[in-house]
């Protein structure tokens, strides 16, 4: 059990503790909330963010391989080359497709 003195320290330490959290808090609200950096930084905030999607959509010439007409079934896909004369693409791995094995 600690001494009447030490339970004292720590109220204080746990006080004072807070009240800078408290502080802090207040201080960041205020900031948030002027109108000039908001919108400044809204508009920025816009812009990165359409310039960041408008990096990770594929391309046209990127999305050519979506009008390949894919096969799931092996045998099928086997006659359907042998009739056509063409060679058959098998992409066959184990595990996970996301390469999370």
């Amino acid at each position: 059990m600690l001494h009447h003195s030490a339970m004292g320290v720590i109220h204080w330490w746990g006080m004072r503790m807070r009240s800078q959290l408290l502080a802090k808090i207040w201080i960041l609200v205020l900031l948030c909330s002027h109108p000039g950096l908001q919108s400044a930084h809204a508009a920025e905030n816009t812009f990165n963010l359409d310039a960041k999607i408008a990096a990770t959509v594929p391309t046209s010439d990127e999305d050519r391989w979506l009008i390949i007409p894919w096969r799931t079934n092996l045998m099928k896909a086997r006659l359907e080359a042998q009739n056509l004369n063409r060679p058959m693409f098998l992409w066959i791995m184990n595990g996970n497709p996301m390469g999370c094995t």
